[in-house]
C-alpha cells in the first residue's frame, strides 16, 4: 500500500491498510462465533458461500466498468 500510493497519500494510506487489518483481525473472529452461536456451522458456511459468491460477482462487475474505453 505505501508502495502504491502517491507520495502525498502515503502515510494516510498506510495508516488506514494498517487500521483495517486490525479492525479485520478483531471483527472476523468475533462475528465469526456469534454467527456459528447463533447458526451452526451449515449456516455459518451456507453465508461465507454467498459472500464469496457476492464478491465474485462484484470483482466481475467492477473488472468489465474498469475495461470498458472511457468516451
Amino acid at each position: 500500500m505505501f508502495e502504491s500510493s502517491e507520495p502525498r497519500f502515503r502515510a494516510q494510506n498506510a495508516n488506514l491498510m494498517l487500521a483495517g487489518v486490525q479492525l479485520g483481525s478483531f471483527l472476523g473472529p468475533a462475528l465469526g462465533g456469534l454467527l456459528v452461536a447463533r447458526l451452526g456451522y451449515r449456516g455459518y458456511f451456507g453465508g461465507a458461500a454467498i459472500l464469496a459468491l457476492g464478491s465474485a460477482a462484484a470483482s466481475a462487475a467492477l473488472a468489465r466498468r474498469r475495461a470498458r474505453p472511457k468516451a
